[in-house]
């Protein structure tokens, strides 16, 4: 099982699609049923939650052998870096 967080975005897609096709097991991280109803359609496993909730990430990544994770930044923060 590969957990894909960011799946809605081009990059994540593109990864999930991948593994799709080459017929491995994963599950997408979305917030809402709404973005997860095509990756379900998929075959894909749908965790919905928010990534700033620790015992959701616990749960979502749970069994995972491999995770592709891109976060974007908090572009309201003062200091992006930090």
């Amino acid at each position: 099982m590969f957990v894909i967080a960011g799946v809605t975005g081009h990059v994540g897609s593109v990864a999930a699609n991948l593994l799709i096709a080459q017929k491995q097991k994963i599950r997408v991280i979305v917030r809402n049923e709404k973005k997860g109803l095509s990756w379900s359609k998929s075959g894909a496993e749908v965790a919905i939650g928010d990534l700033n909730d620790e015992a959701f990430l616990t749960r979502a990544f749970k069994g995972a052998k491999g995770a592709f994770v891109l976060i974007p930044p908090d572009f309201t923060a003062t200091d992006i870096l930090a």
